[in-house]
């Protein structure tokens, strides 16, 4: 599964939300330096995916494995979302 993510770092509060179906925004607040604004991104996602796949299956789940494909220093991100098997 892929997402978009639009990235405001240095922002007062943290928020996640969802635009639309498969695009989010993410407020986080760590500076975009020295990587610090997407490692909080990579980890709110998956907070926000681990709940949204246990609630989709019906069952816990403890891992997803998060990639940032695109974007690395562009707040229009693009992440890569997968369940281990």
């Amino acid at each position: 599964m892929y997402i978009h993510v639009h990235v405001y770092a240095g922002a007062g509060k943290e928020k996640f939300i969802e635009i639309k179906k498969g695009y989010f925004e993410a407020y986080v607040c760590e500076p975009a330096e020295r990587n610090e604004a997407n490692k909080r991104v990579v980890e709110i996602v998956r907070a926000y995916f681990i709940k949204d796949f246990s609630d989709r299956l019906g069952q816990p789940v403890s891992r997803l494995i998060i990639n940032l494909t695109s974007g690395h220093q562009s707040p229009s991100k693009i992440f890569r979302i997968e369940q281990p098997e």
